[in-house]
């Protein structure tokens, strides 16, 4: 079940600029909502092509690739990077309230995220992470190792992040 995608814009300057932005569930609707109903996963649990193109289409942006996590992993990042009571949503939004709650608990996440990169670097922050207890059943990627390794040292190279800003979408 779909609960909350969020979209990583990272801007390449120096030092670079990380925004994030909520794609779903929508913020300003007061009636049900079904603007991803054609999102689907693979049997093995990917993403295939065809939603990354619609997702592309209806919000005219232009992806490197996707992180997917269920609710397992965003609960267990959520205790590593020291939240308090971690318990992402598991429940697709029907209400607007439900909505603003998806959407309220990914901001704080994603905030607590972003605070701690700009504190402590994005090295130490990826470095929290247990990825043995994630891989491969809770979180998947269609990023290659290559560009990761890639982008994170890029990431890391920097002593501070320029910013890293959560903004919830239309």
């Amino acid at each position: 079940m779909l609960v909350s995608v969020w979209g990583l814009f990272v801007r390449d300057a120096t030092p670079p600029h990380l925004a994030f932005v909520s794609l779903y569930p929508p913020a300003d609707t007061e009636q049900e909502d079904d603007s991803f109903s054609f999102f689907r996963l693979t049997r093995d649990a990917k993403i295939p092509d065809r939603v990354i193109r619609k997702i592309e289409r209806k919000f005219h942006i232009k992806t490197n690739g996707y992180f997917l996590v269920d609710n397992f992993s965003a609960s267990s990042i959520e205790t590593w990077l020291g939240l308090e009571n971690p318990s992402s949503p598991s429940q697709p939004p029907l209400t607007p309230l439900e909505r603003q709650t998806i959407l309220s608990h990914g901001q704080k996440v994603i905030s607590q995220f972003c605070a701690q990169i700009s504190q402590n670097g994005i090295d130490q922050v990826i470095n929290q992470i247990h990825w043995a207890d994630l891989l491969p059943e809770h979180f998947s990627t269609n990023v290659s190792t290559e560009l990761w390794l890639q982008a994170v040292n890029k990431l890391a190279s920097f002593e501070k992040i320029g910013s890293c800003e959560v903004f919830i979408g239309q």
